[in-house]
């Protein structure tokens, strides 16, 4: 795969960007991709390496933790790939990470006995309330960097307007 074809994003840059930015703008999709791909690839090796024991875990490397690691990998490209295809089909595929990634942090639950499950619980449901706050103040700041953001360059345009006008 193309650079070039992973960042299409960077090729619709706006009119007025510079040679700069618009290299800067794919510059930094190569990294976000390359970081996210690492990053998949490393956490479906460690899920695919963890063995439950009787009392414990452990990492049991073998070729099917690179084989794994080389599905996240895919999966990471596959993301951005599809990230630069346009809004929706950028959200669906954010909403399918993040998925993933839940399921990642869960899936050393099924090593855990039953009855310690109760007393997990009451330690996941503070820490999920938790960071669904967090989440929340942030696309409220977002949303609220975007409105201003838009305002910011509704004044732009009318003082232009008005300049022309004269």
């Amino acid at each position: 795969m193309k650079p070039a074809e992973t960042i299409k994003l960077a090729a619709r840059a706006e009119p007025e960007q510079t040679e700069a930015e618009i290299r800067n703008t794919r510059a930094f999709f190569r990294i976000a991709a390359a970081g996210t791909s690492i990053g998949l690839g490393c956490m479906a090796a460690t899920k695919e390496a963890l063995r439950g024991r009787e009392n414990s875990f452990a990492f049991e490397f073998s070729l099917r933790t690179l084989a794994a690691f080389a599905g996240g990998v895919a999966v990471g490209l596959i993301y951005w790939k599809l990230v630069t295809k346009g809004r929706w089909t950028a959200r669906l595929a954010s909403v399918a990470l993040a998925i993933l990634g839940l399921g990642a942090f869960l899936y050393p639950l099924r090593f855990v006995p039953p009855n310690v499950l109760k007393e997990l619980a009451k330690g996941f449901i503070p820490a999920a309330f938790a960071i669904t706050v967090v989440v929340a103040m942030l696309v409220a700041a977002m949303r609220f960097m975007e409105a201003d953001s838009r305002e910011e360059e509704n004044r732009a345009e009318r003082a232009d307007s008005s300049r022309e006008k004269k």
